[in-house]
């Protein structure tokens, strides 16, 4: 890149040619590996991981360093990464010596994130950044959303009620925050769902004049929020059919009393 005029493009590091001296690329892999492993990483947690090598200047020795970044196209990935997206795990990067093999540092670009304390199974999803003691959990919460999305290919908001609430419990228990992952079911004391629905069409029909047929023969999701314990809501996510077909309402209201929060009407809905 130097002799066709690119050098600017290049890292502040010098990238090198291997010569006869250096370990072989394969081998080099295989002792970063071995690193990443005494670092306490497994199979299992380094999948989530693409290793990337090259041989480098680094102060002013020659070293072989392998890259370890987040699968962009693993399923795990399609899995958890709409719950938090990726930047909590981060990257990591081993240096050896380019002859020796011997290890000289491995690093984590999250490591000036990690909190001072210690967390369970049922509270790392509060962690900040998620290190390498937390990875299986990881995994584990990847493999137990997996049934979600294989019953609807789309999104677990298309799921019905008691399998949103499920899916959400899954990352509660896990210590993620209620107000994130918010579906649940109703309990004794909140307003069962035939009732909730039948006081939703009374308001819309009082506020907008939607008919019941329209309702009735449109299509309605309904969603129970926990997001606040005690207050739970009830919501439900209206596209009638009719005149009104291709309109959306949105009726939101309180799961223990019936009071109307929100109602809301909009003219380009999704049909």
């Amino acid at each position: 890149m130097k002799e066709a005029g690119y050098a600017g493009l290049l890292p502040f590091h010098g990238y090198l040619a291997p010569i006869s001296t250096d370990l072989p690329e394969a081998e080099a892999l295989a002792v970063a590996t071995h690193a990443m492993k005494d670092y306490g990483f497994t199979d299992d947690t380094l999948a989530f991981f693409v290793p990337s090598m090259s041989l480098q200047s680094v102060n002013g020795q020659r070293a072989w360093v392998a890259e370890y970044t987040i699968d962009m196209y693993s399923e795990w990935r399609f899995h958890l990464m709409a719950a938090f997206g990726d930047g909590k795990i981060g990257s990591y990067r081993v240096e050896l010596d380019a002859d020796t093999g011997k290890a000289r540092a491995l690093t984590w670009d999250l490591q000036e994130y990690q909190e001072d304390r210690s967390y369970t199974q049922s509270t790392w999803g509060q962690a900040r950044v998620y290190d390498v003691a937390l990875l299986p959990w990881l995994r584990e919460l990847a493999e137990a959303r997996r049934p979600f999305t294989e019953k609807d290919e789309a999104s677990e908001t298309l799921l019905p009620l008691a399998g949103r609430a499920a899916h959400d419990q899954l990352f509660r228990d896990a210590g993620f925050s209620p107000e994130q992952f918010s579906a649940g079911l109703p309990t004794e004391g909140d307003i069962p769902q035939e009732e909730a629905w039948k006081m939703a069409k009374e308001a819309l029909e009082s506020e907008f004049g939607v008919t019941g047929q329209e309702l009735e023969s449109g299509h309605c999701s309904a969603y129970f929020t926990i997001a606040d314990p005690d207050h739970p809501q009830w919501f439900f996510w209206i596209f009638p059919a009719g005149d009104r077909q291709g309109q959306e309402f949105s009726v939101t209201l309180d799961a223990k009393s019936g009071t109307i929060i929100d109602i809301t009407h909009s003219a380009g809905g999704f049909g």
